[in-house]
């Protein structure tokens, strides 16, 4: 138990050391953000990593847990468009974000207390109606305010590493069920730092459907979400089938969270270096490259090998996700117009993190239950070298396509 205090009252203090640090010129505004960045990707990492395990703990089958999260994904996947719309229409992200950041919060604690499977399923969809907008909304709001997006999206990492890492340390004396505790907690944190955000709302001049003619019309953010459609369904489905491969091929619980720490703290470095790699590499390039590497991750993982090995990989994540993450905000950013932004990203965000991650987290309940979870990761692969092919053509078609 001392141990654990010692570890929450050093990564508390470094926390907060770095949210205070401001360099010379430096708006508190940008700390706000690093705040509120960090502590969401706390609770995240808090409670996506070891849901399944949890899920599992109270008696629930691979097809009833691909089931649960398949349903949350679908529900976000209809939901998050609108949030978006609203927040372009309104000009008002700070407040919906609010709103979207309490509502999950509370609900988890009702989920730790469900146990039927029909009762977690609905509190589960009810959840995720309102997490799923968390993202594209809170990176529409920060894309606003900077033009270096990966100097404040790296603190998310940071703070999902944390959550990660600490939980499992928890949730391995304490129990599963600690998770919805902690998630609930690290959302009001970071409630608490965007209230400090000062933002000014700007209103559309367009209608809901002049902006979303406007996105269906770009082909290139149509053929680049498509693409994405296949990278990102795995990067977020493996954060639930990760705990079950390592596991299934000797690790523990504590160990599944040292492995997301590894993972996700090597996407900080990674971000804070992409402005930089972007003055000599084009943003096709650079999410050509990483999605190179996550095939052969996929791949490697689909070997089922030991946990050590597994662990081993743990820098290939973060210069994947590291890259894919921020180029992608950053793309679509540059190939939309600001007053359709928040639209733009929240339909990417509906699409890719939440039909992709839905089709891949029902294949992969279906595949746990019949193959086993290193079959799993070989679906990835697959998705992969199909995203790289719509890049390659995007890439070789951009100067045809409309710039809007």
């Amino acid at each position: 138990m001392s141990s654990l205090v010692s570890i929450g009252n050093k990564g508390y203090n470094l926390l907060w050391i770095l949210i205070t640090i401001k360099n010379s010129g430096e708006k508190m505004t940008s700390a706000y953000y690093i705040g509120l960045y960090i502590f969401f990707y706390f609770s995240m990492g808090s409670l996506v990593p070891l849901l399944s395990q949890y899920l599992l703990s109270i008696g629930l089958n691979g097809i009833q847990i691909g089931t649960i999260t398949a349903s949350g994904l679908l529900a976000g996947i209809l939901t998050t468009p609108l949030w978006g719309m609203i927040c372009d229409r309104t000009g008002r992200n700070k407040t919906v974000l609010l709103f979207l950041l309490i509502t999950p919060a509370l609900l988890s604690l009702l989920l730790m207390s469900a146990k039927g499977f029909h009762l977690i399923l609905v509190l589960y969809v009810m959840l995720y109606m309102f997490q799923n907008s968390i993202v594209p909304v809170m990176d529409s709001l920060a894309l606003g305010h900077t033009t270096d997006f990966g100097k404040i999206r790296l603190w998310g990492s940071i703070g999902f590493a944390f959550g990660v890492f600490i939980t499992g340390l928890i949730a391995q004396e304490y129990g599963l069920h600690m998770i919805f505790i902690l998630y609930s907690t690290f959302a009001f944190i970071a409630v608490l730092f965007l209230k400090g955000i000062h933002t000014t709302p700007i209103k559309t001049t367009l209608n809901h459907f002049e902006g979303l003619n406007q996105l269906f019309k770009n082909k290139q953010y149509l053929l680049f979400v498509l693409a994405a459609f296949f990278i990102q369904g795995p990067i977020i489905a493996h954060n639930t089938y990760f705990g079950i491969l390592y596991t299934y091929v000797g690790g523990t619980i504590a160990g599944v969270g040292i492995a997301f720490f590894l993972f996700c703290i090597s996407e900080a470095p990674v971000m804070l270096f992409l402005n930089k790699l972007e003055k000599h590499f084009s943003i096709e390039n650079i999410i050509t490259f990483s999605i190179l590497l996550s095939i052969i991750r996929w791949y490697w993982y689909s070997t089922a090998p030991s946990p050590v090995l597994l662990i081993s990989t743990f820098m290939i994540q973060g210069i994947v996700n590291g890259i894919f993450i921020v180029m992608a905000m950053r793309y679509i950013s540059s190939i939309t117009r600001d007053e359709t932004r928040s639209t733009a990203i929240a339909i990417y965000s509906s699409i890719c993190n939440g039909l992709g991650a839905m089709v891949c987290q029902y294949i992969g309940g279906f595949v746990l239950d019949n193959k086993g979870p290193d079959y799993i990761y070989f679906i990835f692969f697959i998705f992969n070298i199909i995203a790289l092919a719509i890049i390659l053509i995007l890439k070789k078609s951009r100067k045809r396509l409309s710039r809007f």
